[in-house]
């Protein structure tokens, strides 16, 4: 079984240009995120994935992330409002497009087998938009907060 923590070391090379979001802004807001994230209980040390988020019917803030490379979903918890960062919701529509990418996630539930992990998104980074139709793919957003 592959644990989310072995995923995060799983990586994804992808060929495409990057672009910066600019200034400082950004930066304050993921760390403001963190602290958000980091203050819920239960909450886990930050891990970084590389995944596919996407909307998806159901309960909690309506949002997963598959990990690449593993059977694992993760659910975004809407315990943080908005669930996902403005800036990365406004880049792409739900259920038409879905982004691929590295995500920092806060753990809010242990890691177990057959079972959702709920998560805290803080940001995310070498972001792609995919059209699920046509399969065609956009660079969004590369965070500058590493």
């Amino acid at each position: 079984m592959v644990t989310l923590h072995r995923a995060s070391t799983i990586l994804c090379v992808v060929g495409l240009m990057r672009v910066a979001v600019p200034g400082a802004a950004g930066v304050r807001a993921d760390r403001e995120r963190a602290g958000q994230c980091a203050a819920l209980p239960k909450a886990e040390a930050v891990i970084t994935v590389h995944g596919r988020l996407y909307g998806a019917n159901g309960g909690g803030s309506g949002f997963r992330i598959w990990i690449v490379g593993t059977r694992r979903i993760v659910w975004l918890s809407p315990k943080i409002d908005p669930a996902v960062p403005d800036a990365i919701r406004n880049a792409f529509k739900p259920f038409d497009e879905e982004v691929y990418g590295d995500f920092d996630l806060v753990p809010l539930a242990p890691d177990r087998a057959g079972v959702m992990r709920e998560v805290c998104f803080v940001s995310g980074e070498h972001l792609i938009v995919r059209d699920v139709r046509t399969g065609q793919s956009r660079t969004i957003m590369r965070h500058e907060n590493r």
